[in-house]
């Protein structure tokens, strides 16, 4: 079976700095998005 599935991730460092100011817990949709293959 071969298919892709969307992957959404954000990053935060070891001092708590947030992504590109991305807020887990509210609205915020820019986080990174990348499909992949699944095989």
């Amino acid at each position: 079976m071969n298919s892709d599935t969307p992957v959404n991730w954000f990053s935060i460092d070891i001092a708590g700095n947030v992504e590109s100011n991305y807020k887990p817990d509210g609205q915020g949709t820019n986080y990174n998005k990348q499909r992949v293959g699944v095989q």
